[in-house]
């Protein structure tokens, strides 16, 4: 059995994999790339046309133990590290800001995560050190779900 921890973070994974999909394009033969989208990957040395998002798991934030039943709110922080890159530094900043706004509006627009969490909250976007042409960023993301008889389950 998936542990409620995994099923938050696949949940988050698929949604974050969803939100950078590009729209369908008018000519079926000409789709537009998608932005490569991993699990606990450092950004690869060659980083896809479209950009790359790296989800990370992250770490417990706090757990709050309740008697009778005997349960736990879990809060959970994961990572979504974004990266997108452009030879011009207004074409890098504007790659950049639209990955991070449309991951941010789609974990907004869903803040339960189809179920697999209580609530989801997503922080302010940080920027990060980055190389060259690329420009990075992290999106802080909270993520609450309870679980009953042992904080593990």
């Amino acid at each position: 059995m998936t542990s409620l921890r995994e099923t938050a973070l696949l949940a988050l994974l698929a949604r974050v994999e969803a939100a950078v999909q590009p729209d369908p394009p008018p000519e079926p033969e000409t789709p537009a790339p998608a932005p490569k989208v991993v699990r606990n990957e450092q950004r690869a040395p060659t980083l896809p046309a479209a950009g790359m998002v790296c989800v990370f798991d992250g770490e417990l934030q706090d757990q709050e133990t309740i008697l009778s039943p005997l349960g736990y709110i879990i809060t959970w922080r994961a990572e979504v590290e974004v990266h997108f890159r452009a030879k011009d530094a207004d074409a890098r900043a504007a790659g950049l800001d639209a990955l991070v706004g449309q991951i941010s509006a789609a974990l907004a627009a869903d803040r339960l995560l189809g179920g697999a969490v209580e609530w989801l909250d997503v922080g302010a976007v940080q920027p990060t050190e980055a190389e060259g042409d690329v420009a990075a960023a992290l999106l802080p993301v909270e993520m609450q779900w309870t679980s009953y008889g042992t904080p593990n389950a």
